[in-house]
């Protein structure tokens, strides 16, 4: 099955343990101009003025057995190699660290002067060498965002970028797909780069949870991400659906055989989901959804395979 990158190195697919494929740890969503539109100054997770409490969340998630965290703050949103690598080693938690370029309005204006095949050379070169001088390896490209329903022109380079990265690391990709069928556009420029289907997976397919949606995902053979679990569990944020309405999803998917394709995750970029602002944290999935899927009838066999097996097909290269 090859082998899985975290940052402090290589480790087996076993080795990896009950994951979340998409959090952030340290991330900036201020400082750049469609981020001040959504989490605005609450979503700065600080490694100098937060470590502490990162720390904390993750020793948390590890008590409740938890053992890798896919970490998807990418670099103009503040990926931050070094302080994840002692993150990983202060918390004793598996970490993946992403890497691209993230949705349209965030780009660096040097994306419109850059081709797709300039952009893939320095993935390629991070998965190589390292992030600048840190040494430190991203196991995953992503999150590449799509912001509306449509890519732009410079999400579709970067998507493309990915691809072709992809096709030089065997990495997967993940993505940032939230708008109504969006997922089904970034898969179609990813194939048609030629990334197998089996190694893309389709983020924030719960913001859109249309089974018709999902079942035409799922019959091209990616992976559909639920990945806003703990968001669903704060009345604050007004979500569309409740935890009620995607447990119900998820199990009836797993009953139409498709549990080998499902992953489940937190998104947390946003201070109040922490368990230090009053939130659930990186424990929800495990302490809140996770008992509502045995509740409706989702086999203990059928969550490990989501929560471990998934995510270690996933992510060996």
């Amino acid at each position: 099955m090859g082998q899985i990158l975290t940052v402090l190195g290589p480790i087996s697919p076993a080795a990896l343990g009950f994951t979340l494929p998409h959090e952030h740890l340290f991330v900036d969503l201020f400082s750049w101009p469609g981020g001040k539109s959504s989490s605005g100054a609450l979503g700065i997770f600080d490694p100098v003025m937060d470590w502490d409490m990162m720390v904390s969340e993750l020793e948390a998630y590890r008590e409740a057995g938890g053992r890798t965290v896919v970490e998807l703050s990418l670099r103009e949103i503040g990926r931050n190699p070094e302080s994840l690598k002692r993150l990983s080693e202060a918390a004793k938690v598996n970490i993946i660290m992403g890497c691209g370029w993230y949705r349209d309005s965030f780009l660096p204006v040097e994306i419109n002067y850059r081709s797709a095949d300039e952009l893939a050379e320095e993935l390629v070169g991070e998965f190589r060498d390292g992030v600048d001088t840190t040494g430190v390896r991203p196991g995953i490209i992503g999150e590449i965002g799509v912001e509306q329903a449509y890519p732009t022109a410079r999400e579709e380079r970067v998507l493309r970028a990915a691809a072709r990265a992809h096709l030089r690391t065997g990495l997967a990709i993940t993505t940032h797909t939230p708008i109504r069928t969006s997922g089904l556009h970034a898969l179609a420029i990813l194939r048609q780069e030629g990334v197998p289907p089996d190694r893309v997976i389709i983020g924030h397919a719960d913001s859109y949870p249309v089974k018709e949606y999902l079942l035409a995902l799922l019959q091209h053979g990616c992976y559909v991400q639920f990945d806003c679990i703990a968001w669903t569990y704060r009345s604050r944020f007004d979500m569309p659906y409740s935890p009620d309405q995607i447990a119900d999803l998820t199990v009836d998917l797993i009953r139409l055989g498709h549990g080998n394709r499902i992953l489940l995750s937190h998104d947390i970029c946003h201070r109040a989901i922490l368990r230090h602002y009053g939130g659930d944290g990186f424990t929800c999935l495990a302490e809140k959804f996770l008992p509502l899927l045995r509740q409706k009838g989702a086999a203990e066999e059928a969550i490990r395979q989501i929560t471990v097996e998934n995510n270690a097909r996933v992510l060996a290269y």
